[in-house]
């Protein structure tokens, strides 16, 4: 996974850069009031994103498009939101009607998500945890958002996850997306996730040159929409 490069680019566009691009150190923040004790703030996996979200700059903080489009007209179900930061994907989900569990890294997403969705009055099973150790099961979810991760070791527990007819939305750099970058991202090659989910009926599958949710400059992106095999 390339979240500690993703975070840089974030951080560039937060905190600003210097000496070519390496990001100006945030300040220690306080800890978080939902940390547990054995995760002490500043120590826990996701502590280089608690400050990006708490500052809630550099990112959208709106429904990723692709998302929202691909659910429109979708009954609703269990959907997993994998990378769930602040939960503007989660929270738009639970609003349609969605039973959403959100799983992140980050103390203060997780929080943050929570305080969200009780403004919304929706609920979402916010889980602090690293996404690969948390047990996705199999047969579960009918819908899997992948927006802005790109663990392709995740690929094969995802088409276990997934309920026959689930779908599985996925967002991210292309892999030629790194000039326009302060930091290289491992993102996707053309046709790859076709290749990732066989057998699946491709419902979107497209290279575009668009605004990026995360950084929020131009750039190259892969969008992916599947449904598993009914």
């Amino acid at each position: 996974m390339q979240l500690e490069r993703v975070f840089l680019l974030i951080a560039c566009a937060v905190a600003g850069c210097h000496d070519g691009g390496a990001p100006v150190a945030p300040a220690p923040a306080a800890p978080a009031a939902s940390a547990t004790p054995a995760e002490p703030a500043g120590h826990h996996p996701g502590h280089s994103w608690d400050e990006i979200y708490r500052r809630g700059q550099g990112f959208k903080l709106t429904p990723n498009q692709l998302l929202t489009d691909s659910v429109r007209s979708v009954k609703p179900g269990k959907a997993l939101d994998i990378g769930m930061g602040q939960g503007r994907n989660a929270v738009f989900l639970a609003k349609q009607g969605w039973d959403v569990t959100g799983v992140d890294t980050s103390v203060e997403g997780v929080r943050i998500a929570g305080e969200n969705a009780k403004a919304a009055g929706v609920e979402v099973h916010g889980v602090v945890q690293d996404i690969a150790t948390f047990d996705l099961g199999t047969n579960r979810y009918d819908l899997i958002a992948m927006i802005y991760m790109d663990d392709r070791k995740l690929m094969e527990r995802i088409r276990n996850a997934l309920v026959p007819g689930g779908m599985v939305v996925v967002e991210f750099f292309h892999s030629d997306a790194n000039h326009d970058l302060p930091h290289p991202i491992d993102g996707f090659h053309t046709g790859e996730l076709d290749a990732l989910f066989p057998g699946y009926t491709i419902v979107r599958s497209e290279v575009v040159e668009d605004i990026a949710d995360f950084g929020e400059r131009p750039t190259k992106l892969v969008r992916f929409v599947a449904k598993k095999p009914a």
